[in-house]
C-alpha cells in the first residue's frame, strides 16, 4: 500500500507499506494507515513552515552586513571623486561583473585598502 503525503497541493512522499501475510490488506489496517499517513502530512508541514520561518532569519545578519560594507564602499570613492551614490555603486558593479566576484567582495578589497574600483569600459 502507497500513502501519498499531500499538504499545500504537493505530494512530497508516499510511504509503502508491504505486507509479509500476502493477503489483501484489511479495512481496519487501512484506516489505520491514512490516519498515520495524515499525521506524516502534519509533521511535514510543520517541519516547512518552521523551516521557512527561520531562513530569513538566518539570512538577515549577512544581509545587513553586506549592506554596510557597500555603503562604506560607496562611501570612499563618493568623497574623494566627487561622484554621486549612485555612480559609485554603477561602478562596483561594472567591476563586480568584469571580474567575476560579487558586489560585496569588491566592496570589502575597497573598505580593506586592498583595491579600488575603477570604472571598466
Amino acid at each position: 500500500m502507497s500513502l501519498p503525503l499531500t499538504f499545500a497541493e504537493r505530494t512530497t512522499g508516499a510511504p509503502n507499506l508491504y505486507s509479509a501475510v500476502g493477503q489483501p490488506w484489511g479495512t481496519s489496517t487501512i484506516r489505520a494507515a491514512r490516519r498515520l499517513g495524515g499525521q506524516a502530512v502534519v509533521v511535514l508541514a510543520n517541519a516547512v513552515r518552521l523551516a521557512s520561518s527561520e531562513l530569513p532569519n538566518y539570512r538577515l545578519p549577512h544581509t545587513r552586513e553586506s549592506r554596510d560594507v557597500i555603503g562604506k564602499a560607496k562611501g570612499m570613492p563618493t568623497a574623494r571623486q566627487a561622484i554621486t551614490a549612485d555612480e559609485a555603486l554603477d561602478i562596483l558593479r561594472r567591476v563586480s561583473q568584469h571580474s567575476g566576484r560579487r558586489i560585496r567582495e569588491i566592496a570589502a578589497d575597497v573598505v580593506h585598502g586592498l583595491g579600488q574600483p575603477e570604472a571598466q569600459s
